[in-house]
């Protein structure tokens, strides 16, 4: 019993081994036997893309090949996101393969429909609806499993983002929500929030409301929205000059990141970012308004008698790590949470008056020659509307000066609950 234990790890180990090595090759030779060699004539072997796709599988050159090399749908699927990925790009860096080869362009399609059809195979339900197993990909690639993890899945349609093919995406990606929506665990939330943000970015990338050459699943109807949607006056979208999909994002964004405490995660590392420049050569505005809002919660955390301190301490204690679905363990709980009460105060006071000498240097710099600033003309100007129809700039007012002395009466406010704390 003792020694079979090993070889079964060896074995294991060896499998593993195999199939990366078995990805490498494919991953270079789906795209290197497609290209065109100049020395010899070589025919077309051109398909129709969107022909191919009602063919049974294996109909492209490409799923002929992923069935020559691995023997489950989990070490093809690895297969195919391998070969899709790019190291040179971002999800948010969208468009068509960086390349003027026709045939390399051929080859990511039949990629992509090479992903969707195994997707279909392996993980659609009696119901026509996506489902996943909890193991990882790569346990169900070494015990040979016809089956995709919901990680894989995910990151497949974040590639059919990248790669802009929007049906895809779309059909996909609204079962991949309502899946993710019932799971509890933190490294499934963060992946319905990637999905959600990328569902309202895509009316503001794709403004043509191109479809791309892969079609969608079958039990899609066009149209269908995943993201909630939200009431806009029409006066709101005339008087800023923006559409329904920017305030959709905006509102997406606003739920993914300030319903939790990730919001104060992300406070805290813009913080930090802004004391490692000058004050001088950052938005004054923006130093401003994150010191307001860290100074809260500072605040709130060094003021035993406020009820909100329990609730955010509790919250935040929870680790930065389950916020942002990260294996318990690896990323500290955030420093401000180690620090005694009468340090959380001190450091509000502290960034509160960085930011007051922030304002104090940003005025005398843009001061123009009769008192004024010209940063108040430039972040106050706003329109009303007259009439229904045109809108005419009203006289801005002085937003410097009232972010000063908010600043400068919060740092009062905590100095005062900074004594009291030390007196007693």
């Amino acid at each position: 019993m003792s020694s079979s234990q090993p070889q079964e790890e060896s074995r294991e180990y060896y499998r593993e081994a195999t199939i990366k090595m078995a990805v490498m090759i494919f991953k270079r030779g789906v795209f290197e036997s497609r290209r065109k060699n100049k020395s010899f004539f070589r025919p077309k072997i051109r398909i129709n893309i969107k022909e191919a796709q009602t063919m049974p599988w294996p109909r492209t050159v490409t799923e002929k090949l992923l069935e020559e090399l691995f023997d489950s749908t989990a070490s093809r699927f690895l297969a195919v996101l391998e070969a899709l990925s790019d190291s040179n790009r971002r999800i948010l860096q969208t468009g068509p393969v960086f390349t003027d080869e026709v045939e390399v362009r051929d080859v990511v399609s039949e990629l992509f429909m090479a992903g969707k059809e195994l997707l279909i195979m392996s993980n659609t339900g009696a119901d026509g609806i996506l489902d996943f197993p909890k193991a990882r990909l790569l346990e169900l690639i070494i015990k040979r499993k016809n089956l995709i993890s919901v990680n894989a899945a995910v990151k497949f349609i974040k590639l059919a983002f990248m790669y802009e093919e929007w049906s895809l995406f779309e059909s996909a990606a609204g079962q991949l929500i309502d899946f993710l929506q019932r799971q509890d665990e933190p490294e499934s939330k963060k992946a319905e929030k990637d999905l959600l943000l990328l569902v309202a970015i895509e009316p503001l990338i794709n403004v043509k409301r191109n479809k791309g050459l892969i079609f969608p699943f079958d039990n899609y109807k066009e149209g269908q929205v995943y993201v909630k949607k939200i009431a806009v006056h029409d006066t709101c979208v005339k008087s800023y000059g923006y559409s329904e999909d920017i305030f959709r994002l905006a509102t997406t964004l606003y739920s993914c990141v300030c319903d939790s405490p990730q919001w104060i995660y992300l406070l805290w590392q813009i913080n930090e970012i802004i004391h490692c420049y000058k004050m001088e050569d950052i938005d004054v505005v923006m130093v401003a308004e994150v010191t307001l809002r860290l100074s809260e919660i500072l605040e709130s955390l060094g003021n035993p008698r406020r009820k909100f301190k329990k609730f955010l301490d509790v919250s935040l204690r929870k680790g930065t790590s389950e916020i942002l679905g990260a294996p318990k363990g690896t990323i500290d709980i955030l420093p401000i949470i180690k620090k005694k009460p009468e340090e959380q105060l001190f450091l509000a006071y502290e960034l509160l008056d960085r930011a007051i000498g922030g304002i104090n240097l940003s005025c005398m710099l843009t001061a123009l020659p009769n008192g004024s600033s010209v940063v108040d003309h430039c972040y106050a100007t706003h329109t009303h509307c007259i009439d229904g129809d045109m809108c005419k700039p009203v006289t801005p007012n002085n937003f410097i000066m009232d972010l000063h002395l908010e600043l400068i009466q919060a740092q009062h406010r905590v100095s005062v609950m900074l004594l009291d704390q030390l007196q007693g």
